[in-house]
């Protein structure tokens, strides 16, 4: 890993990396305006960014404590499935980093759209998160989630014997 950040370091412009924070910069500043408008439909604190995302190229998310509790969601990986299940996204939970929050890692530089990553699809990945949030706004369930799209609830990661 040192080897390639050097080479990286070596062969890289100052002009290339200030390009480079300038487009997350552009992204986050875009994320968060989604984000206070969807809070502006839902209510406050409908959804929250978790720390500061300026200069990087992903964002935390996390929904309201009455959301998870009206969704069922109790723990990290049955919110990364419902985000899956109910709006096709593709995010990482935060048990990957071994934090205990519930949230969720989405990439707001080049998100995942249909195995196409670009900085053009952060309008479609928010238009995704509000259809999740709608969905639970409306009663929806994780259950109900996984089960449209043929999984049974009862084998999720977080229901398995320790």
């Amino acid at each position: 890993t040192t080897h390639l950040a050097r080479t990286t370091l070596e062969f890289c412009t100052f002009e290339f990396f200030d390009e480079c924070a300038k487009t997350m910069m552009k992204q986050q500043a875009k994320a968060n305006e989604w984000i206070k408008k969807l809070n502006e439909k839902y209510g406050a604190g409908t959804i929250r960014v978790i720390g500061p995302n300026t200069y990087s190229m992903f964002s935390a998310i996390a929904l309201s404590d009455k959301l998870y509790e009206q969704a069922g969601v109790t723990d990290n990986w049955q919110l990364e499935d419902l985000f899956l299940s109910a709006g096709g996204l593709d995010t990482v939970s935060f048990s990957f980093f071994g934090c205990n929050a519930m949230a969720l890692r989405i990439n707001t530089l080049c998100p995942n759209n249909e195995g196409h990553k670009t900085e053009e699809n952060l309008d479609e990945l928010f238009v995704r998160v509000d259809g999740v949030i709608n969905f639970l706004t409306n009663g929806g369930t994780y259950e109900q989630a996984v089960k449209r799209i043929g999984v049974d609830s009862t084998v999720a990661i977080s229901n398995l014997p320790k």
